[in-house]
């Protein structure tokens, strides 16, 4: 998938991949009814609920991620509205649509990222104690 990119683009596109497949790969078994089911009815975060409301978030998130990039590269873009699915199904398309999404912006972008050099050194190397 992401052969065409090298280094931390490469990395995080393949990260992305292989969460994106296994989440897949957890919620295939799944029927409708199971996706639907309330799981928490006392929580105060509506993105918790169910198995729909947490991957309608995981995918809203993952949209949102590749838009705060595009809006600090001075594209004027609206975010995607969150859609809700009944399906495992969907819900893996959605999921793979999240990741063509970033990996063709990235595609591109990539004259514009390339010349991004202004990365700040960590200011705690390994092995130092943050103290608080």
């Amino acid at each position: 998938m992401s052969q065409e990119f090298t280094g931390t683009i490469r990395t995080l596109l393949d990260e992305y991949k292989k969460a994106v497949n296994e989440l897949i790969a957890v919620i295939k078994p799944l029927s409708s009814n199971e996706i639907l089911i309330i799981r928490d009815d006392k929580t105060t975060n509506e993105n918790c609920r169910s198995i729909q409301t947490i991957l309608t978030h995981v995918v809203y998130a993952g949209y949102g991620y590749t838009n705060f990039i595009e809006v600090h590269f001075g594209n004027k873009k609206e975010r995607r509205a969150k859609q809700f699915f009944e399906n495992p199904d969907e819900y893996a398309e959605d999921l793979n649509g999240m990741l063509e999404y970033c990996r063709n912006f990235f595609a591109k972008s990539r004259n514009r990222i390339g010349r991004i050099r202004s990365v700040k050194k960590n200011p705690y190397p390994l092995g130092t104690s943050i103290r608080y």
